[in-house]
């Protein structure tokens, strides 16, 4: 099989669980989510401040019942991200802020920018993690979809570091996810 690369494997995986819009400030490292998004057909509308794009991707999820999705620059564009997700997370709207993060074996290091960004967005949603490898980019997007959807609507954070974003693994060792059906109704 060929390779994929995080960048494709996420806008792919966005549009399987049926997002249908992002929002955000390219840069360091996520440019490359945004040009994989328009390559899958997932609108991207570039915004000039994380806050305006984290609220109309809050906005889309209220209005579409499926979560819009923002994507932000490390650091100060996630804490900049965060006020749309707890807007989202406390009006019950679904959607999905994705910060970009310098590379996993930076950690701790000091490098640019970096911020313990699932620690700082967890209180603010119901589901926050950071995705640690390529091939389980689908696994974490159906969670964080299904979290924003599920019982009460809210907010979910994902972490994608710039080696992932940039990594690459085989199609076929991609862990598949199904799409996120629609939450029941009573």
């Amino acid at each position: 099989m060929a390779d994929i690369t995080g960048a494709d494997l996420l806008a792919k995986s966005l549009v399987q669980q049926g997002v249908q819009y992002m929002f955000g400030v390219v840069g360091f490292p996520v440019g490359p989510i945004a040009e994989a998004a328009q390559r899958a057909g997932l609108p991207y509308i570039g915004m000039r401040n994380e806050q305006a794009a984290s609220y109309a991707a809050g906005a889309v999820g209220f209005l579409t019942g499926r979560p819009g999705a923002c994507i932000t620059v490390t650091g100060p564009g996630v804490i900049h991200g965060i006020a749309g997700l707890a807007n989202a997370q406390q009006n019950c709207w679904p959607m999905l802020l994705i910060g970009g993060a310098s590379e996993t074996y930076r950690n701790g290091m000091g490098s640019f920018q970096e911020e313990r960004q699932v620690m700082g967005a967890t209180p603010f949603c119901k589901f926050a993690h950071g995705i640690e490898h390529v091939h389980r980019i689908p696994f974490y997007v159906e969670m964080a979809v299904r979290n924003s959807i599920y019982g009460r609507p809210g907010g979910a954070y994902l972490d994608i570091a710039d080696d992932i974003i940039q990594g690459k693994c085989d199609e076929g060792q991609v862990v598949e996810a199904a799409k996120c059906p629609e939450p029941p109704h009573s």
